[in-house]
């Protein structure tokens, strides 16, 4: 197979999962998705196996590479600049704190999950893979402090935003939660 009939190959499987998956999910079908994903990648690797042509060469994974990092800086920056705005706008809506809250754990989770492929890609790499297993060793008690700080500020920082003294619409009426600062709210609710 030529690296053209490939490409072709690409292009109708993603049409057919296109279709498929449109389809499946209108007809409130979540199974078959899935199912439609996994056949459509094993359908794609196979066809790259008899592919006699050079698919990619270390041009492209260096620029590659140098995409992922830029993209990785670029996502970044804008979730962070989404969480300044959003939480400083949480007094116009308090859902804004919990959505910039959300950033920042994306934005995190994102740069540690970088990090976490980097050191295992780099493991995989080295020809010194003693060393790089006592430096682990070595770091592992902090490694395990900065998960179980994460942990608690997470749960800190979802008690704090978490809204507990307000009214709440329950059944058009509005019902106390706590004991609120405000008065109840004038009007019916939804």
């Amino acid at each position: 197979m030529t690296t053209k009939q490939f490409q072709g190959v690409r292009i109708a499987v993603a049409i057919m999962l296109a279709t498929s998956v449109s389809i499946a999910v209108s007809r409130g079908s979540y199974i078959a998705p899935v199912i439609a994903v996994i056949a459509g990648l094993i359908i794609i690797s196979l066809a790259k196996r008899q592919v006699k042509d050079v698919l990619a060469d270390e041009r492209d994974y260096k620029l590659a590479g140098t995409a992922a990092r830029w993209s990785l800086s670029i996502f970044s920056i804008i979730m962070l600049i989404g969480f300044f705005i959003l939480f400083a706008l949480k007094d116009k809506n308090p859902e804004f704190a919990n959505v910039a809250t959300l950033f920042a754990y994306l934005t995190c989770g994102l740069m540690l999950l970088n990090s976490l492929v980097f050191y295992f890609l780099r493991y995989k790499e080295s020809g010194d893979k003693k060393n790089i297993l006592k430096d682990f060793k070595h770091y592992l008690p902090f490694l395990i402090l900065a998960l179980v700080a994460a942990f608690i500020i997470a749960i800190a920082s979802i008690r704090m935003f978490t809204p507990e003294d307000e009214w709440i619409c329950t059944d058009g009426n509005w019902v106390s939660h706590g004991n609120p600062d405000a008065a109840r709210p004038v009007g019916g609710c939804r």
